[in-house]
């Protein structure tokens, strides 16, 4: 069952390019393959542009679970500073 309070993110685990689809998947909670298969059958039968510029725009205007975090997601997290 969905979860109406969570957000969709991207995933950092469920990535192949941007985690856009990974991020839907778990929202969903179905597999990572079946969101991108549907994806690219529903981008194949209603125009590749269409579906590349919907991908862009969620890649850009999803936030990341780093982000949400409050990690960056290129940014690694410091060491722990050692105590003597």
């Amino acid at each position: 069952m969905l979860n109406p309070r969570r957000a969709i993110e991207r995933s950092r685990e469920q990535r192949m390019l941007g985690g856009v689809l990974g991020g839907i998947a778990e929202w969903l909670q179905c597999d990572p393959s079946v969101a991108r298969v549907v994806y690219i059958l529903l981008t194949a039968f209603t125009g590749f542009v269409l579906g590349a510029v919907a991908y862009a725009a969620l890649w850009v205007f999803l936030p990341s679970e780093a982000a949400a975090e409050g990690l960056s997601a290129s940014t690694p997290s410091p060491p722990p500073i050692p105590r003597a």
